[in-house]
């Protein structure tokens, strides 16, 4: 597909598909009723008109030159920092990773056909393929119709019921979880301002604070935008078959459906580097409370 970044329009030159080609969501069982939702979505969904978007990516850029820049230090206390800022972010919940994924509706543009722009004198041309944000799509009087979202399960572990709860579950969870974390977070920065005073060591207490209030935040905004993209109907819930393959190894009556030869090939197989770690801290995590059960 030929993308023409002017109004927001795309050319094609294949006919349309109700799925967007652009956008994905992965879901990677865990356990039998848990799994690791992973969106994956193309660059040029990313809406670079969104002040979000602008402010972000400034912000994350300033963040991890101070965090690398901490990391290669050589004086012992910043290397006890980075060691136990470490161990706290281990024990923030796996679907936290998840739900942060999941773009917020405002960062991300979504595909849609338009059919009136089909000539109906030539029976072999396409309708026009746009690129909507979120307003956009919320005024949505052009007669545009959004491409679903395709959502692609192992079918032999679930079936696309069982899945569409699991997903109004963790955005339901999700929102109530983060906005109280968000809210504690809130509360403690202010609180943490008298470490400024201290000498040579930086506010750690305030920059781990801010950092989780913006975990959080994204997380929230993920599970808000999961929610709608799930009530509204815009996912297209699709077996696949090669995921069924990944898991066909693994004995399916195990509380635990993950392990790391799964990941691996998981990762490897639709070039989701950036879940890898994700996917290892899931799997520690529901090792570990399985085995903390009585």
């Amino acid at each position: 597909m030929n993308i023409i970044r002017s109004r927001r329009f795309l050319s094609t030159t294949s006919k349309s598909s109700p799925v967007s080609d652009l956008a994905k969501i992965l879901v990677i069982p865990i356990t039998q009723n848990k799994s690791y939702i992973h969106f994956k979505f193309n660059e040029n969904l990313i809406n670079n008109d969104s002040l979000i978007v602008k402010y972000e990516n400034k912000l994350s850029n300033i963040a991890l030159k101070g965090w690398t820049r901490l990391k290669d230090s050589d004086k012992s206390y910043n290397q006890k920092i980075v060691h136990y800022v470490e161990k706290f972010l281990e024990r923030t919940p796996w679907s936290e990773n998840s739900l942060i994924s999941i773009p917020s509706k405002a960062t991300i543009l979504r595909q849609a056909f338009e059919e009136n722009n089909k000539d109906d004198n030539k029976p072999d041309s396409k309708p026009s393929i746009l690129l909507l944000n979120d307003t956009d799509i919320e005024l949505n009087n052009k007669g545009e119709n959004l491409l679903n979202i395709p959502v692609y399960y192992p079918g032999s572990l679930m079936s696309s019921t069982q899945l569409k709860n699991e997903l109004l579950t963790l955005s339901s969870k999700g929102q109530t979880y983060h906005k109280k974390q968000m809210i504690l977070n809130g509360i403690g920065i202010p609180i943490s301002l008298p470490f400024m005073l201290v000498p040579v060591i930086p506010n750690i207490p305030g920059f781990y604070l801010a950092y989780r209030l913006y975990c959080n935040l994204k997380a929230f905004l993920g599970a808000e935008h999961l929610e709608q993209i799930a009530k509204r109907g815009d996912l297209s819930f699709l077996d696949h078959e090669i995921l069924d393959q990944i898991y066909s190894k693994q004995d399916k009556t195990n509380d635990i459906l993950l392990n790391e030869e799964i990941i691996n090939d998981l990762v490897k197989t639709f070039e989701i580097d950036d879940a890898k770690a994700h996917l290892l801290k899931a799997l520690k995590q529901e090792k570990e409370a399985l085995e903390s059960k009585p």
